[in-house]
C-alpha cells in the first residue's frame, strides 16, 4: 500500500488515502484496513503503483536538492513534473498504466514532504551525502530506488534514464545542483 499518509498524521486521525495493488483478495484487505480517516483506494496495477512508489523517493530527492540550493517554487515545480514524466515513460516501458503515475502513490505521495526530500534539501545545502546519511537513522530509500533503477539501466533499452544520472552525479560525483537543473533544462 502506497500514497500520500504519515504515519504521525494518521495516528492524529488526520484524514489520509492509499493504493492497494493486487488480485484477488483485495477487496476484503480494504475492508479490513479502512478506517473512518484513512481510505483506500483499489488498483489492478501492480507494476505502475510499485514502480511510481519506489521512484518518486528519487524524485523528492531532486527536489529537495534544488530547494536546498535555494531554488524556488518555480524550479522545484519543473523538477517535480519531469520527474513523473521520467517515471512514467520507465513505468510504460515495463507494461503500467500511465494514469497510475498522476494517481495517490506516486503524483500524490511526492507531493507530501518526505525523508527523501529532507535528506536533497541537506545535500542541496551543500552538505555530503556521508555527512547526511550519518546523522538520518532512517532508511534512504530514494538511494536504493536511485541505485537500482541505474542498474536497471541495461533492461530499460530505449528509456532515457538521464534525470536519474543527474541525480547521482549531484549526490555522489559534486555535480553543481545548478548544473544539474541547467543540463536537465536545457534539453526541453
Amino acid at each position: 500500500m502506497y500514497g500520500p499518509t504519515l504515519a504521525e498524521e494518521l495516528r492524529n486521525g488526520v484524514f489520509s488515502v492509499m493504493v492497494l495493488a493486487g488480485g484477488e483478495g483485495k477487496e476484503y484487505l480494504k475492508k479490513e484496513i479502512e478506517l473512518d480517516n484513512l481510505r483506500i483506494q483499489l488498483s489492478e496495477d501492480i507494476v505502475g503503483v510499485q514502480v511510481g512508489a519506489a521512484l518518486k523517493n528519487t524524485v523528492g530527492i531532486f527536489v529537495g536538492l534544488v530547494e536546498g540550493a535555494g531554488y524556488g517554487e518555480n524550479t522545484q515545480g519543473f523538477i517535480y513534473s519531469k520527474g513523473l514524466q521520467e517515471i512514467q515513460k520507465i513505468g510504460i516501458h515495463l507494461g503500467a498504466n500511465p494514469e497510475t503515475f498522476l494517481g495517490f502513490s506516486c503524483a500524490g505521495d511526492l507531493f507530501v514532504r518526505s525523508r527523501s526530500r529532507l535528506l536533497g534539501i541537506e545535500i542541496g545545502k551543500g552538505r555530503s551525502f556521508d555527512e547526511v546519511a550519518h546523522e538520518m537513522t532512517y532508511p534512504k530509500e530514494g538511494i536504493s530506488s536511485l541505485n537500482n533503477i541505474l542498474k536497471m539501466a541495461d533492461s530499460l533499452e530505449g528509456v532515457d534514464l538521464e534525470f536519474f544520472r543527474l541525480i547521482h552525479a549531484v549526490v555522489f560525483e559534486s555535480m553543481e545542483v545548478s548544473d544539474a537543473v541547467n543540463k536537465l533544462g536545457s534539453r526541453i
